[in-house]
């Protein structure tokens, strides 16, 4: 981690590594007997409050074992050599004295796609070089969390799980908030159990289907009513849960269109917004909708 330099900060005999906040320029000093400094890559002239200092290493997410395992679950092989664990990110070196690649492995992704990269020379893969990996991840880190994108977000909520339609809507993707991860997890088991009745032979008229199609329909009424879903289409269609990042970085699903939730007043009067239970209440009817 690294914080601004305080009046508190001490150096010891091998100095104390800083770096400038304009720049991120990285210089030694031996001592904190200065108000200003002029950094020697950006030329700023930088108070001593501003500048950041290296403070205490991050506990690393999982073991180097663990991690090389999170690789190869993505396709990836590497060797444990080239591998190296800085809290979330997993350090990859693909070639001596050249850039490093950053992967989070805390993320959730489905694939392995690095976020981006530091120097060699900033990396732990150089001997007694921790204080300028910290002063490069700390940056790294920064971008990382300034990152996410508006297409993300709803009503302030960061939504990081989404449908993603394989059969019946064409590349449509429904990001959902988390509270709604319990009707989410209904209804794809129910529409699990219900392919499965229907791959597998059984009676199919006999009341075991009509069960299974019972619970699909109203786990999807559920969602309906929710506003994750936006009509009866969508319960017609055959989804798989995804990350949000993994649809945006993976090409493989694109070009796709995100259906935000929708809005469940009771009092919107156009018909797409109407959820079962709106419909139902309005029409003074009972039963569920197909």
């Amino acid at each position: 981690m690294v914080e601004l330099v305080t009046e508190q900060t001490v150096v010891n005999k091998n100095g104390k590594l800083i770096a400038c906040p304009r720049c991120y320029a990285q210089d030694r000093v031996y001592h904190f007997n200065w108000v200003t400094l002029v950094c020697n890559a950006c030329k700023s002239k930088v108070p001593k409050l501003e500048w950041r200092a290296t403070t205490y290493h991050k506990k690393p997410a999982m073991t180097i074992d663990r991690a090389i395992h999170w690789f190869g679950d993505r396709g990836m092989v590497v060797a444990k050599s080239n591998l190296k664990i800085r809290g979330k990110w997993a350090l990859v070196r693909y070639h001596p004295y050249m850039s490093v690649d950053c992967y989070d492995v805390t993320s959730g992704s489905l694939c392995a796609e690095s976020w981006d990269c530091i120097a060699y020379n900033d990396s732990p893969f150089v001997p007694f070089n921790e204080e300028r990996t910290e002063i490069a991840l700390a940056r790294l880190e920064e971008d990382y969390s300034e990152s996410d994108p508006d297409e993300y977000q709803d009503d302030g909520k960061i939504m990081e799980l989404c449908l993603l339609a394989r059969e019946g809507s064409s590349n449509e993707v429904l990001p959902f908030r988390p509270e709604h991860n319990g009707l989410v997890k209904t209804f794809l088991e129910a529409q699990l159990a219900f392919s499965l009745a229907s791959t597998f032979p059984i009676d199919y008229d006999g009341p075991e289907l009509q069960v299974m199609i019972d619970a699909k329909n109203d786990a999807g009424d559920a969602l309906w009513d929710a506003g994750v879903f936006h009509g009866k289409h969508h319960k017609r269609t055959t989804w798989e849960l995804a990350y949000m990042g993994e649809v945006f970085e993976c090409e493989q699903y694109h070009p796709f269109h995100v259906a935000y939730p929708k809005s469940t007043t009771k009092y919107d009067d156009r018909e797409d917004h109407w959820t079962p239970s709106m419909w139902l209440e309005r029409n003074g009817a009972s039963g569920s909708l197909t």
